[in-house]
């Protein structure tokens, strides 16, 4: 939803729906009134060495007469240093159609002298809308005053009252005060009275304390004081209703309704059309083309969208109150109020169920917890329901079709309707298409040596789409020319566009960026030892650890990137295979749900050809502890998530069989995919999002060599003319296949159904092989089938003679025994404890042991050793925090100092260090070192 949509209200320091018996455009100069008290008794507390000001008091008094709203400020500020002289350029806007603004003194003390700065200068009152960048127009007046000859060292004395009468909510007051939150020396008052005859209700956050008001005079008195307020910490990551703090709220509303009841009938009043009105030609024009009220919905919509020009009017208390259908729609330009009441006329004519609901633009988290009151909503769009489906129709942005319309990302609505009205809960719903689709289209049959062709695409939509689409329009060619060359640039890094282009297509929403160029790839390995190339954009980057410091509330949710969706595709034209080198691929699929947020992934390789498809969809706006914790507990297995292509010693045999092994179509021959479609395959084909939030990730485990076995006869390919199945030869035993060094080094395991045809000799006919269930890793599918090539068992036989006969086989990879395996394994990285000299220093705790860092794939291949010396803070419950981590030695290999920085930052807890019996926060080091062994000369 837009940010800035409407500005119904914005909640300032003090914000309140009621509130000037005589407005006024001038600045009026008088004492205080009487029912202001004196300010509070300063504090004498030094303030941080460096601050720019001292604050010796803010006071603010609240007087809710119920017709008329008086808000005095005053404070005394000390100026300290060069920056705090800002301080002394004055600005008080004001609305002159509803307020007036009374100036009680403005006093300047340096040293024993106070200069009265009144009796010589005045305010300058100036119009200017600052914020018609955003079509915005209130008619606000300023006052301003730069205060002359402030000095370093001066302390400055002001006081202001706006008196306020607001024509919709004068009788109604409600509103926020927000008290400090930052560490503040100084006195900080909140004051409240209204007569004692009305009711006022209010509350305060849980982390103040409940004050009671004082009947004085036939006036309530409500008084919240904070004498040098420390900062008020939040709780890291949670929603925003968990991180309320010194909040003061008050409203004279008992429910909802009643906030409901005062806007309805404006709505009501602005939708209604003369009888001679020309929205009713258009709406008869728009009935005409089609019976089908969905196309007519969106013929309304468009209507409103793109034929009135946004612009916010608040003048002349046109803040809340919207302008008629008919007005708008002559004069062409209104704010999301007129749009919302010219859309809801609209589809009156047409037949269409529709209401004004009201909205908070940037979520709303929390506002069921507020007191009614209108000011927790700053926009206002059209709720209509079609064949039992809400649709929320927003007049204020331009080229929506229902069909393309995003979820809803607002919590909470209030209806605008007569009778009884509650708050109404907004359930999220999950995008269902992504925001951004990148197509890469990457041409490596040159060879390994030249720069490979490459084409891409970024398929954008939603809110921005037309933004973007607006701005690239009004670009000279060149410009546009330029500025795409920089996002490309940006984007694919390693590539160099040599051309670009874009598109918009209206029907769908979308703007598609294209680029095609060329680029170097980084080929790692060479001729002998195979090559290997990860492939872009096809692995997920891990999660940030969710973790907090233990004094925070470790039972609040965590809040996520809801609803980003962004989906990624990948087509790699391998070089030809030569020699032994068979092309095959390490991307196993994936289909999990992981902290709030799908992951999803499918791949095949085919003639030459790797295709993957890849997406990241959030699913929830917040994830609770335990789904947090299930994310914490996968990080350390969730570099698996990468993907490569691998050449592979494929010997004589044909290419087809090892590139056929694990094949998953992402969803056909990428040429026939429209990437641009709503129907795009990005995520599961039947639309599920996976397993729960506790499904673990693949277990490391100790090493063994693949063990093999036959399936049973049940299980096995039948053939009625077969009497007796091939059987395994005692004179010549089953061999084990070669367990890939790649597949141990990154703990892949699993099982491996071959079937092929076992010959009259014996022989297994290695044309005949194929898989009937994949491990799910085609290293390990690969090397099955390559052994599977040298078996030899007893043919089958009919009426007693040999015959070809069809056979299954199962194949287990499993790892322990790692001694049995015939090439260096690197070994786990040695872990050496160096402590500080004082006996109180963290120490390795016998029930959780030092978890060893996985040894990164690149360092392996390109044979990286090294040592890395960390040094972080061990925290009083034991954990390493995150944020102290420093790599005081380095290995002199980045992908080995990150994975020594990462483990520990994850997986690794200590007995705390103990002061006076007490668990404390202590500095500690560890050296991590990463060796490769290797096998003896005798092996």
């Amino acid at each position: 939803m837009r940010i800035l949509v409407c500005a119904m209200a914005t909640v300032l320091f003090f914000q309140s729906g009621g509130g000037a018996a005589a407005a006024s455009r001038d600045v009026q100069y008088g004492p205080a009134a009487e029912w202001v008290f004196v300010p509070p008794t300063p504090t004498v507390t030094t303030p941080p060495e460096g601050a720019p000001v001292q604050v010796s008091y803010s006071d603010t008094q609240i007087r809710l007469d119920f017709d008329e709203q008086q808000t005095y400020s005053a404070q005394r500020v000390k100026i300290l240093t060069p920056e705090g002289l800002a301080l002394g350029n004055l600005a008080l806007a004001w609305d002159p159609s509803t307020e007036d603004i009374t100036i009680h003194s403005l006093k300047v003390s340096r040293g024993n002298r106070t200069i009265d700065v009144l009796t010589t200068t005045k305010f300058q009152v100036i119009q200017r809308e600052d914020r018609l960048d955003y079509a915005m127009l209130d008619g606000q007046l300023t006052a301003t005053m730069q205060i002359p000859g402030l000095q370093i060292g001066d302390e400055f004395e002001f006081a202001v009252t706006i008196r306020r009468r607001d024509p919709l909510f004068g009788d109604r007051p409600s509103g926020f005060a927000q008290m400090p939150v930052v560490t503040m020396p100084g006195a900080y008052r909140a004051r409240f009275t209204w007569p004692a005859e009305r009711t006022l209700h209010w509350q305060v956050s849980p982390d103040m304390k409940e004050e009671t008001p004082v009947e004085r005079d036939g006036w309530n008195q409500l008084t919240y004081e904070i004498r040098d307020p420390k900062l008020a910490h939040a709780t890291d990551g949670a929603p925003w209703r968990f991180n309320v703090r010194r909040l003061i709220e008050y409203s004279s509303f008992t429910d909802w309704s009643g906030v409901s009841s005062v806007l309805w009938p404006l709505f009501d009043k602005a939708a209604t059309l003369a009888s001679d009105s020309p929205v009713r030609a258009e709406a008869a024009r728009i009935a005409a083309t089609t019976a089908d009220p969905a196309a007519r919905a969106e013929a309304a919509l468009a209507l409103v969208q793109d034929r009135i020009r946004y612009v916010y009017v608040g003048l002349d208390g046109g803040n809340y109150r919207p302008a008629s259908a008919d007005e708008t729609w002559v004069r062409r330009f209104g704010d999301c109020k007129a749009k919302t009441a010219l859309l809801l006329a609209l589809l009156g004519e047409l037949g269409i169920a529709g209401e004004a609901v009201l909205i908070p633009a940037i979520g709303g988290d929390g506002i069921d917890e507020r007191l009614p009151t209108q000011v927790v909503f700053d926009h206002v769009l059209v709720r209509a329901t079609i064949a039992g489906r809400a649709y929320w129709l927003d007049g204020t942005h331009i080229g929506e079709r229902l069909a393309t319309l995003p979820p809803p990302t607002f919590r909470w609505v209030l209806p605008l309707r007569s009778g009884d009205v509650s708050l109404e809960a907004v359930p999220p719903e999950a995008p269902a298409l992504p925001d951004v689709i990148q197509v890469l289209d990457v041409d490596a049959r040159a060879g390994f040596d030249a720069p490979a062709k490459v084409a891409a695409e970024h398929i954008l939509r939603g809110e921005g789409v037309v933004g973007l689409k607006t701005r690239l329009s009004a670009m000279a060619p060149e410009d546009a020319e330029r500025a795409q060359d920089a996002f490309w640039r940006q984007a694919i890094a390693w590539a160099e566009p040599v051309t670009t282009a874009w598109r918009y297509d209206e029907g769908q929403g979308i703007v598609v960026l294209s680029m095609s160029g060329e680029g170097r790839l980084f080929w790692q390995g060479d001729a002998l030892q195979g090559r290997t190339l990860e492939i872009f954009d096809a692995g997920f980057v891990a999660p940030t650890p969710l973790r907090r410091p233990k004094s925070q509330d470790q039972t609040a949710p965590w809040v996520t990137d809801f609803p980003a969706y962004k989906c990624w595709v990948t087509t790699m034209r391998l070089p030809p295979e030569a020699g032994r080198w068979r092309w095959s691929y390490d991307a196993a699929p994936i289909d999990q749900r992981l902290g709030g947020i799908a992951y999803w992934r499918r791949a095949s390789l085919q003639d030459g050809v790797m295709r993957t498809v890849m997406s990241k969809r959030t699913l929830v706006p917040e994830i609770s502890p335990t789904e947090a914790q299930a994310l914490n507990d996968s990080l350390p297995r969730f570099d698996k998530y990468a993907s490569r292509v691998i050449q592979v010693d494929g010997g004589s045999r044909q290419s087809s069989t090892a590139v056929s092994i694990g094949r998953i179509n992402p969803g056909g021959e990428q040429a026939a995919i429209d990437w641009t479609s709503p129907a795009a395959p990005c995520a599961a084909p039947d639309g599920r999002d996976m397993a729960s939030d506790t499904a673990p990730l693949p277990a490391v485990q100790a090493a063994e060599v693949a063990e093999t076995e036959p399936v049973p006869a049940s299980q096995a390919k039948s053939d009625d003319d077969v009497t007796t199945p091939p059987e395994q030869d005692p004179d010549y035993p089953v061999t084990q296949p070669y367990y890939p060094r790649q597949a141990v080094m990154e703990s892949q395991e699993g099982a491996v159904i071959l079937h092929f045809t076992v010959r009259r000799d014996g022989s297994v006919d290695p044309e005949s092989i194929g898989v009937d269930e994949s491990s799910g890793y085609p290293l390990l599918d690969v090397a099955a089938i390559s052994e599977a090539a040298t078996w030899r068992f007893k043919p089958a036989r009919k009426k007693g003679k040999p015959v070809a006969s069809p056979h299954q086989f199962k194949v287990v990879f499993a790892l322990r025994r790692l001694q049995q395996i015939d090439f260096g394994v690197p070994e786990t990285p040695s872990i050496l404890s160096e402590t500080y000299e004082d006996s109180g220093s963290p120490s390795a705790d016998p029930a959780r042991p030092i978890t060893q860092p996985p040894y990164p794939n690149d360092a392996l291949i390109a044979g990286q050793e090294g040592e890395v010396i960390l040094q972080f803070i061990v925290e009083a419950d034991g954990f390493v925090d995150p944020n102290s981590i420093v790599v005081k030695q380095s290995s002199g290999y980045p992908s080995l100092d990150k994975a020594a920085v990462s483990e520990a930052a994850v997986n690794w807890r200590f007995q705390p260090a103990m002061l006076n019996g007490t668990p404390v926060s202590a500095p500690h080091r560890f050296r991590v070192v990463f060796e490769i062994s290797r096998p003896s000369q005798e092996e």
